[in-house]
């Protein structure tokens, strides 16, 4: 059994830049099937665009369990970021500075 500790934010903290070794989410994101602590292959693409995870917005986090169960339920091994950037562009969200979503 893993323990997370959990923290409110304070006044000043923004969920895009939380203070160092502390991450955001989201009660959205953990309906999407993300749990804590992240699985291997969210927390690589994660990695793999420079984000932290409260960034992506809860339909880039169903994207991303979707791809890793359809490459599961085919028989094939974990889907690289490199193959998630294939089938989707993670682009920076115009209308909420900090945030970003993929599309098709």
């Amino acid at each position: 059994k893993i323990s997370i500790p959990m923290r409110l934010p304070m006044e000043f903290n923004r969920p895009h830049t939380p203070p160092r070794g502390l991450a955001s989410f989201s009660e959205a994101v953990l309906k999407c099937g993300v749990h804590l602590p992240l699985h291997p292959y969210i927390q690589s693409v994660i990695d793999y665009y420079g984000v932290v995870p409260f960034q992506l917005t809860p339909n880039t986090y169903r994207y991303i369990v979707g791809l890793y169960i359809l490459y599961h339920k085919l028989g094939l091994e974990t889907p690289s970021p490199e193959e998630f950037a294939w089938f989707y562009q993670v682009k920076s969200n115009p209308s909420d500075f900090g945030f970003f979503y993929a599309s098709k």
